[in-house]
């Protein structure tokens, strides 16, 4: 897109001083007093550059809103899977599932963000990811105080399932 908007403004640059070169070459004073050629042709690539621009403007606004959005998503479910494994009557588990949830955050925050600057990806973000899932997939529901607990825990293990699968494609 950019190159496109660059080729026309050179297109544009050349052809009007090709129009003024032919107009001193022959001479022509009438065609140099009528502006209003000239003016007409800058405003049709001045309009056009214009509604480039902007457009460009707002497809990256609604990139990063959607970006804010998914990252939000993330981050509330990382707190309520967190939140919903202190009901578990195993701390062993809530306590892997904390140090998960925690590394991963830590790796995102540290590692992530700051290669993706760069245009890179961290594979040490994708393993704390994985590492939660695994965890997730491991827990069973076997006893009369986890099945209360077992429709919410769905609610949030599912969209986090979905959003794994959609961060993988």
């Amino acid at each position: 897109m950019t190159n496109t908007l660059i080729k026309s403004f050179i297109f544009a640059l050349l052809v009007a001083e090709l129009t003024i070169l032919f107009n001193l070459h022959f001479g022509v004073e009438q065609y140099l007093n009528d502006g209003n050629g000239i003016n007409s042709f800058f405003q049709i690539y001045g309009t056009l550059y214009g509604l480039s621009a902007s457009f460009i403007v707002l497809k990256a606004i609604d990139k990063y809103s959607e970006n804010m959005k998914i990252i939000a998503k993330e981050a509330h479910l990382l707190h309520q899977i967190n939140h919903l494994s202190l009901f578990f009557r195993d701390r062993k588990l809530s306590r892997k599932i904390y140090h998960a949830v925690s590394s991963y955050s830590r790796s995102v925050i540290e590692i992530e963000f700051p290669s993706l600057s760069h245009n890179l990806v961290s594979p040490d973000t994708a393993i704390a990811f994985r590492k939660i899932s695994d965890i997730l997939n491991q827990i069973e529901f076997d006893n009369d105080h986890d099945n209360p607990f077992l429709g919410s825990w769905n609610l949030t293990a599912k969209p986090f399932s979905n959003l794994l699968s959609t961060l993988e494609k």
